[in-house]
C-alpha cells in the first residue's frame, strides 16, 4: 500500500475542531489514507472524551445523512475496532469515566472521482435533547492518474433532490435521468419503518405521502435497482 497522496488530491472538513456537550467533548484527531492500483480509502478519526468523572457514559450515535458517488465502495463508520457499512445508521458507545474512545468515518472510492458526505449526531441516551451534537464528515476525491475512470455527475446519488423540507403533506424524490432507484423507505427516529414505496420508474419524480405521519424528524432511505441503500437523509414534518 502506498501513501494516498501519491494517487489522490484530498480534502476533508469537519463542522468544528472541537465541540462540547454537557457530558462529552468531540475533537478531530487525524486524517490518513492508503491507496493501490484499484482503490483508495481515507479516514477521519474523531476523539470522544467522557467529561464525567463519576460514571461511564452511554453515548448514542446516529448517521442521518450518507451520500457517496456512483461506483464508490460506500462509506463506513468504525468504533471499537468494528466497522459498520452504510446500511447501519446507529449504534451505542460506552465510555468509561474520564476516558476517551475513537470514532472514525471512512470513504472508499474505487479510484473514481466524486464526493462523499456523512453527517452524524451524537447524544447521551439519557438526555438526547440537552446533549446532542452534530458532526459533518465531508470528502472530495480527485484522482490524477490514468487509472481513474471519469464519472458523470448526472448519475450520482448525491444529485437526488428531496423537497420540500420541512414538509407538511408530502415530499418529492427527484432522481437524475440516468440514475435508477427501486424503492423509498421512511423511518421514524426510533428506527421503525413507517413507509415503504416503489419508486416511479416512468418519472424522475416520486411523491411520498406524509399525511398519516405525526410531526417530527424522519429518515428517508433510497435504494438502487440492486436493492442497495444509496442515500439516507433526514426530513422534518412540521404538522
Amino acid at each position: 500500500m502506498k501513501k494516498l497522496l501519491a494517487v489522490l488530491i484530498l480534502t476533508l472538513c469537519i463542522s468544528a475542531g472541537t465541540i462540547s456537550a454537557q457530558s462529552f467533548t468531540l475533537s478531530s484527531d487525524s486524517l490518513y489514507g492508503t491507496a493501490d492500483a484499484n482503490r483508495a480509502e481515507f479516514v477521519l478519526n474523531l476523539n470522544i472524551d467522557n467529561e464525567l468523572t463519576n460514571r461511564p457514559l452511554s453515548l448514542k450515535w446516529k448517521r442521518y445523512e450518507n451520500v457517496f458517488a456512483n461506483g464508490w465502495l460506500g462509506n463506513q463508520i468504525c468504533v471499537y475496532g468494528s466497522c459498520y457499512y452504510y446500511t447501519v445508521d446507529t449504534g451505542t458507545i460506552i465510555i468509561s469515566a474520564a476516558s476517551r474512545e475513537e470514532f472514525s468515518a471512512h470513504f472508499g472510492n474505487n479510484n473514481l472521482p466524486g464526493s462523499g458526505v456523512q453527517k452524524v449526531v451524537f447524544y447521551e441516551e439519557a438526555d438526547s435533547a440537552g446533549t446532542a451534537e452534530t458532526v459533518y464528515f465531508g470528502a472530495t476525491i480527485t484522482p490524477y492518474t490514468s487509472i481513474a475512470t471519469p464519472m458523470s455527475s448526472s448519475n450520482s446519488p448525491s444529485d437526488i433532490q428531496i423537497f420540500p423540507n420541512p414538509a407538511k403533506e408530502y415530499v418529492v424524490i427527484k432522481r437524475p435521468d440516468l440514475l435508477n432507484i427501486s424503492r423509498i423507505e421512511v423511518y421514524n427516529m426510533l428506527g421503525l419503518k413507517v413507509i415503504s414505496q416503489v419508486a416511479d420508474q416512468d418519472n424522475v419524480n416520486s411523491r411520498i405521502d406524509l399525511l398519516d405521519l405525526q410531526k417530527g424528524v424522519y429518515m428517508i432511505r433510497i435504494f438502487d435497482k440492486n436493492n442497495n441503500v444509496i442515500l439516507t437523509k433526514s426530513i422534518s414534518k412540521v404538522r
